[in-house]
């Protein structure tokens, strides 16, 4: 079993998915041996969160893993009695091994338990281990015992911000701009932008999504590396591959840029190709989340597992995200006919027009404390959470108060003001 993190990867900049630049050959080409649903949904917009949920098939107001935002510096911890994949298959004899780097994975969050081999980065605007040394650390782990079953995560910093492709893509698509910034791109300008002062248009804003499709090209290359490594070793046809992203990136889309700020579809929406030995191949309308993908992982068996493999499809799920990483806590569901937020602190809520893509459109209402019980939205969520206008803040279940390195790691990252 190997799951594969693309960080910030927006679902809509990959080939397969009909973006316009070559961008991803190698992760197209895994498309075309898998199932690819185009309307999967992470269970959060920022990192920590979306990844205790993919590692645990729970929501997050049941993980709790979230930050408070009344203490910038604490975060909630996965606490030990909630069981993840990697425990799950290492009691099944797999080996377990991450390769991560995130500061948001280091292992004083929790994220590490069973995994019985964990390669954690740190990263700053100095320090990235990029895609090819991920990749290589963990082909030599699978080296170190390949006749033995193996449970991996493989996590890939590009292309988060600061942005810095490395050849041959560095170039590629950004030369044929002369933004007002200087390149390579620092901090200072990014927390600029992260605080929206002021939005880029025009030669700034396509010269920046140049730089995020140069470094989705520079992952993609090493993730070719890792799938031909895994076909040298005669591994790849037995191997149950998930390829997907932890949320996705905006660009002034709805106003903002950076990720983690709200649940719509482009920080929400991510990509998911699940190779499945003897699956069919296809594209999968059906609606999914990363909390039901893992739940099939766990168990092998019911209706997701039959998703994957056989490609049956289910119209009109709805999909649900919840904890975004900024103050305003907020919970929201999807599905073929509206997106509904609901914010738990003020009890008020949004309702998005969605088109076929699932990405929203005009605001159709504004639910008021009054409206909000008796909305279609909040009907669909009690159908996950008894309590959608729960607040998990005050009942996080063990915390971390991150120390000053990674407070400025994260403040480097755009997490912290």
């Amino acid at each position: 079993m190997l799951i594969v993190v693309v960080d910030t990867l927006r679902s809509d900049h990959l080939g397969y998915a009909g973006y316009a630049r070559d961008t991803s050959p190698n992760i197209d080409a895994l498309a075309a041996e898998g199932q690819v649903f185009d309307k999967a949904y992470a269970a959060s917009s920022w990192t920590l969160t979306s990844m205790a949920s993919l590692l645990t098939a729970q929501w997050p107001w049941e993980h709790r893993v979230v930050r408070d935002p009344l203490m910038g510096e604490r975060y909630g911890v996965l606490p030990g009695r909630v069981r993840t994949l990697a425990e799950d298959y290492a009691s099944q004899g797999h080996r377990t091994g991450a390769f991560v780097n995130n500061t948001f994975l280091g292992p004083e969050f929790g994220l590490d338990q069973g995994f019985q081999h964990y390669s954690y980065r740190s990263t700053n605007d100095a320090q990235v281990r990029f895609a090819m040394e991920t990749v290589d650390e963990a082909l030599a782990w699978v080296d170190e015992a390949p006749e033995a079953p193996f449970f991996a995560l493989l996590h890939v910093y590009e292309p988060h911000y600061n942005y810095r492709p490395v050849e041959p893509c560095a170039g590629r698509w950004v030369s044929a701009y002369e933004p007002s910034f200087a390149l390579p791109v620092e901090h200072a300008q990014v927390d600029r932008w992260l605080q929206n002062v002021p939005a880029r248009t025009g030669p700034d804003r396509d010269a920046l999504i140049a730089l995020y499709d140069e470094e989705i090209c520079s992952a993609d290359r090493a993730l070719g590396v890792l799938f031909d490594g895994l076909r040298e070793r005669d591994l790849w046809d037995d191997t149950v591959v998930v390829f997907t992203s932890d949320h996705g990136e905006e660009f002034w889309d709805h106003g903002q840029f950076g990720h983690g700020q709200h649940l719509l579809s482009v920080l929400t929406q991510v990509p998911l190709i699940v190779k499945v030995p003897g699956g069919t191949v296809g594209t999968n309308p059906t609606r999914v989340g990363h909390v039901e993908v893992a739940a099939a992982l766990r168990d092998r068996e019911g209706a997701v597992w039959d998703w994957m493999k056989s490609g049956s499809r289910v119209a009109g799920r709805p999909a649900f995200s919840s904890a975004p990483n900024r103050a305003m806590q907020a919970t929201s569901v999807i599905d073929d006919v509206e997106r509904t937020v609901l914010f738990t602190e003020s009890v008020a809520g949004m309702v998005y027009e969605v088109d076929e893509r699932d990405w929203e459109g005009e605001v159709t209402a504004a639910l008021s404390r009054d409206d909000v019980t008796t909305s279609r939205g909040y009907g669909l969520l009690k159908g996950v959470h008894d309590d959608p206008l729960e607040s998990v803040l005050p009942t996080l279940f063990s915390r971390v108060d991150v120390t000053d390195e990674q407070f400025e790691q994260l403040r480097a990252m755009g997490y912290i003001d």
